[in-house]
């Protein structure tokens, strides 16, 4: 809730340029098993919270000048819904995504807008992955050849 960046990688050629990377998972484990082809066909992002605190669309699509500490890519995985394991992810490139969004490409490609029905009530954007790596091949930087999304 506090910070855009969970984690940070060495680049593999130079080895001392950090790469700043959000990590977010869906857990299905509530909603039927059958729906998790279907979940993996969109990425979601935290779009408003009640209590007004900052959401990762705030720190990824905020005010210019907001983003200084936003990720430049976002792990996004979908987690087993018979267990915690991560099932299956993909890589996303948040400056990809962020100029999708400055140009309106990206509002094409929000399939729904889904608030939390539990004591959270916040608000997701759920975003297609096909529509955003049709408007960018570099949108999605890393996924499964299989993954049910992308085909």
């Amino acid at each position: 809730m506090e910070e855009a960046v969970d984690a940070t990688a060495k680049h593999k050629e130079t080895g001392d340029e950090r790469h700043r990377i959000a990590l977010r998972t869906r857990n299905v484990s509530r909603d039927a098993p059958a729906n998790l082809n279907e979940y993996k066909r969109e990425f979601t992002i935290r779009r408003s919270r009640p209590s007004g605190a900052l959401t990762e669309w705030d720190k990824i699509f905020g005010e210019p000048g907001s983003q200084e500490d936003a990720p430049d890519f976002m792990a996004y995985g979908w987690m087993h819904p018979n267990g915690g394991e991560i099932e299956d992810y993909v890589v996303l490139s948040v400056k990809v995504l962020k100029t999708l969004y400055e140009s309106g490409q990206l509002e094409s490609c929000i399939a729904a807008t889904r608030r939390n029905t539990d004591w959270r009530r916040s608000a997701f954007v759920a975003i297609s992955l096909k529509c955003a790596r049709d408007c960018s091949a570099d949108a999605v930087v890393y996924n499964n050849p299989n993954h049910p999304g992308l085909r």
